[in-house]
């Protein structure tokens, strides 16, 4: 099979491109000109230049000979508008989407988020109506649940059958967005967690996520929504262990009381207090994630997909760290 990529530079993106072409299917990435290609390169994938600007039959163009399509990239939180955000994520997701139905692809899998659900309790299934506003400057998830309404619009034009996955924060190589923070917080000589950071994180790693996308594009739940949020029970805790250890670090570990970290949250927002490179994540929602249980289950896309995470969390850390230190040592010798 031939599958048209889009994000296939980001962590994501980059861990389906790897997948794919470890079975032995094609893969036509389409990049940005500037974009750092080489990973991409070396698994033997065929790079196009362009963006999600492009007109749907431009995209189309490129299709030509593809089954399937992954659409992967989108603006992440931190966007400085709606409009900004709203014309990747959303316009960007009807331009790809319409070249796919141009081109005849019969499988088109469209990577949502999570976040489409909002401050909810949980749990919070594939069948829970997406009816309630979400905050104003939730831009990311506004416009990542006007996409999913796009997906759904789209799917069946042409043949084409869309599959939407709704994944958490993600962790792995070759993460820019929350991998770095993570570093910077086990290299201090003490990790301050919120509350004991020993519930089930919201968090699976990329390269688990892929291996959903790969079952998907198969033919299995065409049309079907599916959270892919739990692969393997993952506490902040023991990511950030993992981490430490994978980088010869032994950081202390202290927690922050729950109850101040919910109260620090609920203030800072009504403050207007900013996650820096995350202004749109509300912190209230943030400490929500750190406290409690993964919310978002997962059965449907193990019943029905046939998900079966292939790595364990000590396989995905210690590729994370060898990803880490061969990436480090690199940027080290460019320097000297």
């Amino acid at each position: 099979m031939r599958v048209y990529l889009t994000g296939g530079t980001g962590l994501l993106g980059s861990h389906v491109a790897e997948g794919l072409r470890r079975v032995g299917m094609e893969v036509v990435a389409l990049c940005r000109p500037g974009s750092d290609t080489r990973f991409l390169m070396a698994q033997g994938c065929m790079v196009v230049p362009g963006d999600l600007g492009d007109a749907p039959e431009l995209h189309a163009s490129r299709m030509e000979g593809c089954a399937g399509l992954v659409h992967a990239a989108a603006r992440l939180y931190g966007s400085p508008s709606l409009d900004v955000a709203r014309e990747v994520n959303v316009e960007g997701t009807r331009r790809v989407l319409e070249g796919g139905a141009l081109a005849g692809v019969g499988r088109g899998i469209h990577v949502s988020s999570v976040a489409v659900y909002g401050n909810l309790p949980g749990p919070m299934t594939e069948d829970l109506p997406l009816h309630h506003p979400l905050p104003l400057g939730d831009l990311y998830g506004r416009t990542k649940r006007e996409a999913e309404a796009v997906a759904r619009e789209l799917h069946g034009r042409g043949g084409l059958q869309v599959t939407i996955l709704r994944p958490p924060a993600l962790y792995g190589e070759r993460d820019r967005y929350l991998l770095p923070r993570l570093l910077r917080w086990v290299r201090r000589p003490v990790v301050v967690l919120p509350g004991p950071g020993r519930r089930r994180m919201a968090a699976v790693y990329a390269g688990n996520l892929a291996q959903a996308v790969e079952k998907a594009l198969g033919g299995a739940g065409g049309g079907e929504i599916f959270n892919v949020t739990r692969d393997v029970d993952v506490t902040l805790r023991s990511l950030c262990e993992g981490l430490a250890g994978e980088l010869g670090l032994t950081p202390l570990f202290a927690g922050l009381p729950g109850g101040l970290v919910r109260w620090g949250g609920w203030l800072g927002d009504r403050l207007g207090v900013r996650i820096r490179g995350a202004g749109d994540l509300s912190l209230t929602r943030a400490a929500r994630l750190a406290l409690e249980d993964n919310p978002y289950p997962a059965e449907r896309a193990r019943e029905a997909l046939g998900w079966k995470p292939p790595f364990t969390l000590e396989q995905a850390l210690a590729r994370t760290g060898r990803w880490i230190r061969d990436h480090e040592a690199t940027r080290q010798g460019r320097g000297s």
